[in-house]
């Protein structure tokens, strides 16, 4: 059962972070031209990983 939680986790970990991310603002966020360095990377590595597989 654990193994399975941690591989949901690595497979969503665009929305692990934000979610990570929004436990520690205080405050509401809206991103309209861009997204945070750490998401974009999150997604750079997602893609290079579903290419590579």
């Amino acid at each position: 059962m654990v193994m399975s939680y941690l591989k949901e986790r690595e497979m969503n970990a665009v929305s692990n972070e934000l979610a990570q991310m929004a436990k520690r603002l205080n405050h509401s966020t809206l991103w309209r031209n861009g997204s945070p360095l750490c998401i974009e990377r999150l997604i750079a590595q997602d893609c290079n990983s579903s290419t590579s597989n």
